[in-house]
């Protein structure tokens, strides 16, 4: 057997053994550690590139990075007005596909919310 073998056999054995320990006096905990981590806020957040949690915020990230960088929107800062002639711009100008009314209004509610004036 390899270093490499060896050295995957101690560690899992070590964790085996472990886990065994453990679960004789609590079953239950030793079925926690190999269990998913519990996901944070973070993690919810590095899931869908630094957008925070929302009404809109899964129409902004698939429309908005079709085109460039979600880290364009986060940095703006614009009113909603300013949004909605960015929107129009990038329909007109920059063969963005023109989203439905309902989606229109979720993104600029949202872009407003989140990366508007005074945030």
């Amino acid at each position: 057997m390899s270093s490499r073998h060896w050295m995957f056999a101690a560690v899992f054995g070590t964790g085996l053994l472990l886990v065994a320990n453990h679960s004789a006096a609590e079953p239950k905990q030793a079925l926690l550690a190999f269990a998913d981590p519990v996901e944070s806020k973070d993690d919810d957040r590095h899931k869908w590139n630094g957008l925070p949690p929302g009404s809109g915020r899964e129409d902004v990230f698939y429309t908005c990075q079709t085109c460039h960088s979600l880290q364009i929107v986060k940095q703006q800062g614009l009113g909603r007005s300013s949004w909605d002639e960015t929107l129009t711009w990038m329909v007109e100008e920059q063969g963005l596909k023109e989203p439905d009314t309902q989606v229109r209004e979720r993104i600029l509610d949202y872009l407003a919310e989140h990366f508007g004036l005074g945030r």
